[in-house]
């Protein structure tokens, strides 16, 4: 069997060494790792021609803010930079900011819909095939009051609804899979407003802090009381992982919409955009909110190269 992907440390990519890169993408952010990808792309001497930098309206920090400091980083590489803003959290752009043989995206920072769109774009319209993808590990998250069930990434009412670009209608039949995360109450908002025929849950296994599967469990537990314990676990920072359990539930329903939303990684939520451009009667959901958390984590660990070729996937 080919192999159709690779995981591997950036320091450690001899793939990824061996590229021109003709185009890295990452959305512009106050988070400390937001950056790490092109400062670490850029020691470890591979080429990069041009880093476009998509300014999202739900992460914006402006010039007065104490974090625009952070926010404005990428100012000070030694690179051609351009900067898209988007006044809607859409990829509504001119397409030609994305040409390029070869694409490197830096996915730590996209908030999870604005990935999947991303993706979607870049597949359906552009018609890229071979992924080339980072994603930056923090070393904590953000814990307000520094108690776990304090976490807070969305800011603001969150509003549950597919994506337009992955949506299926018409079925009266799903199975809601949620990858948990940290927000609580969010999980519980998604089983409302789907009411599905069955609710399966999945968690995640983070490797730099084994312990934060614990919080999960219990920043979840009003919808783990209902639907019972998870079925499955992920790694969080393999992408893969999730492919494969998407690929192992959708087998055991053959001929039922899976209902995918993604409450966890930015990892987590690339195994489940890249199994839905891949695979029919699956649609992405999200709770959506106009306003996300400027900084959700400090500190930086791995820095992590995957790469999908799916020209080469069934």
């Amino acid at each position: 069997m080919e192999e159709v992907y690779i995981m591997e440390p950036i320091s450690q990519s001899s793939c990824l060494k061996k590229l021109h890169i003709d185009l890295m993408i990452v959305a512009a952010s106050a988070d400390q790792r937001a950056y790490e990808g092109i400062r670490s792309v850029l020691h470890n001497g591979i080429y990069v021609e041009k880093l476009l930098v998509l300014k999202f309206k739900s992460q914006q920090i402006f010039a007065d803010d104490p974090l625009y400091e952070a926010y404005n980083q990428y100012a000070a590489l030694e690179i051609p930079v351009v900067e898209v803003e988007l006044p809607e959290d859409d990829i509504a752009v001119d397409l030609s900011v994305f040409e390029g043989r070869n694409i490197l995206i830096d996915i730590t920072s996209f908030t999870i819909p604005n990935l999947f769109r991303l993706l979607f774009v870049l597949r359906t319209v552009i018609g890229i095939t071979d992924f080339h993808i980072l994603y930056t590990e923090p070393k904590h998250y953000t814990f307000e009051a520094d108690t776990f069930g304090s976490y807070a990434y969305f800011i603001g009412e969150r509003e549950y609804k597919a994506l337009d670009e992955f949506y299926i209608s018409g079925d009266d039949k799903e199975i809601l899979t949620i990858f948990l995360g940290f927000d609580r109450m969010t999980s519980s908002l998604v089983k409302e407003a789907v009411n599905p025929t069955e609710t399966i849950l999945v968690n995640g296994f983070p490797s730099m802090t084994p312990k934060l599967k614990d919080v999960s469990l219990l920043n979840n537990r009003e919808l783990i009381s209902v639907v019972g314990k998870p079925r499955f676990s992920v790694k969080t920072n393999n992408p893969f992982s999730t492919y494969n359990v998407l690929q192992k539930i959708q087998q055991e329903h053959p001929d039922t919409l899976i209902n995918v939303c993604v409450l966890g990684t930015k990892a987590m939520a690339l195994g489940a955009g890249i199994y839905a451009l891949q695979n029919k009667n699956i649609k992405l959901s999200y709770a959506h909110t106009k306003k996300c958390a400027a900084k959700i984590s400090y500190g930086v660990s791995n820095t992590w190269y995957y790469h999908f070729m799916l020209s080469k996937c069934p």
